[in-house]
């Protein structure tokens, strides 16, 4: 049920970001600012973007009034 999604995608967040702090902590220790930036191309932000794509799911079938962050409506016309 409802309740089963949503623990399954809290779990997903909790996988993938994990897998992002891994990747972080193991950049290559290079004075190569090339290889340093590819490597940050190519496998952090790779991660991050799955990442994100875990949390829109969780932020869709989360209940507004417990989910932690503003929306992006709330976002653009909280400034005006």
């Amino acid at each position: 049920g409802r309740l089963t999604d949503l623990l399954e995608r809290v779990e997903d967040v909790e996988n993938h970001l994990s897998d992002l702090k891994n990747t972080i902590e193991n950049h290559p220790a290079s004075e190569d600012h090339l290889e340093v930036a590819t490597f940050y191309r190519d496998e952090v932000m790779t991660r991050m973007q799955s990442l994100r794509t875990c949390t829109d799911g969780l932020e869709r079938v989360c209940p507004e009034d417990v989910w932690p962050v503003p929306d992006y409506t709330k976002l653009l016309f909280s400034i005006i």
